[in-house]
């Protein structure tokens, strides 16, 4: 068992952070509290001098997922968890959408992206008012591939990127400035 997320908030203030992003093993810790405990965290962590906002989503909980139950399972846990997110101040989550394994595997491109964009449509028909979903590029992702997500979904105002250069380093095209031009 990890340190509480309280513990976190008083060490990253101690450390001189002002704003730091709430991990998945905090935000899992957290998740299973009430919404009213979601509130005491966020006045917690503020009276600390810490305020989160960037939470990244659960990890292995893939939109893309071929099995429906499982997929819709999946979306529900991020809702929840985007839920819990705004309730202690983060605006943006960022999401593994997973499905490059598969299409790795010999899957079909087009049909894990028709996944992904209905699981993608289903979460943000209901994501809390100013927040975003940021779409984290996985390992063996070009720029493009992430692209054309937003591309598809026509570039709703609550969706976008989030570059993590450790992943990048995988990608067949390690160009960092496709992402940030």
């Amino acid at each position: 068992a990890g340190r509480s997320p309280e513990t976190a908030a008083k060490r990253i203030a101690q450390a001189g952070f002002q704003y730091a992003e709430m991990g998945s093993g905090h935000s899992a810790m957290l998740v299973e509290r009430s919404p009213e405990a979601w509130k005491t965290f966020r006045n917690f962590a503020e009276d600390q001098g810490v305020k989160f906002r960037q939470g990244h989503l659960l990890l292995h909980k893939y939109i893309t997922e071929k099995d429906e139950t499982l997929r819709r399972a999946n979306v529900e846990t991020h809702r929840l968890y985007c839920r819990m997110y705004h309730a202690v101040g983060i605006t943006s989550a960022v999401l593994h959408c997973g499905g490059y394994d598969e299409i790795l595997k010999g899957e079909d491109p087009a049909a894990v992206r028709a996944i992904r964009i209905k699981s993608l449509t289903e979460l943000l028909s209901d994501l809390p008012d100013g927040m975003s979903i940021c779409l984290e590029n996985l390992p063996y992702e070009t720029f493009e591939d992430v692209y054309a997500n937003l591309e598809e979904m026509g570039f709703p105002h609550n969706l976008g990127l989030c570059l993590d250069t450790g992943h990048l380093h995988f990608c067949p095209k390690p160009d960092h400035e496709d992402f940030i031009l």
